[in-house]
């Protein structure tokens, strides 16, 4: 993939507040939900947060392979890779965002608390009338 064409990728990710993050069910089948990404490491890495008893956690623990896909105005990245739960509370407190009150009423100590670690194995770009993709070392 060319360096420009990663370059935009990366701040089409960063700019878009919202992804669509499809785990594998205890059937084997995807289930995609709308998810707020709350930090990016480029395209390598995307955190997310949820409840641990939602079906995204009970999936991921089950089967950690994840595809994220960002979409706006005709452009999408799809990316395909591994999802971790992650427990360490220092994280866990660099990440919280104040609106997850509404669902994490105990604060960052709230055992439902949860945040996934996405990280990329494989991207897919349509940008600019532009398709790439390629797997990443």
């Amino acid at each position: 993939m060319t360096n420009e064409l990663l370059k935009k990728a990366e701040n089409f990710i960063k700019d878009e507040d919202t992804a669509v993050l499809s785990s594998i069910d205890e059937n084997g089948y995807p289930r995609t939900a709308a998810m707020s990404s709350i930090k990016t490491e480029g395209i390598k890495a995307i955190w997310f947060s949820t409840g641990t008893n939602s079906h995204k956690a009970k999936n991921f623990k089950r089967n950690c392979k994840a595809s994220v896909c960002y979409y706006a105005t005709g452009s999408n990245i799809t990316l395909i890779g591994e999802v971790a739960i992650v427990e360490d509370m220092d994280i866990k407190k660099q990440l919280w965002v104040d609106w997850f009150i509404e669902h994490f009423p105990l604060g960052v100590t709230d055992p439902n608390y949860c945040i996934l670690k996405f990280e990329t194995k494989y991207i897919q770009v349509w940008l600019e009338g532009n398709f790439e993709e390629s797997y990443l070392d």
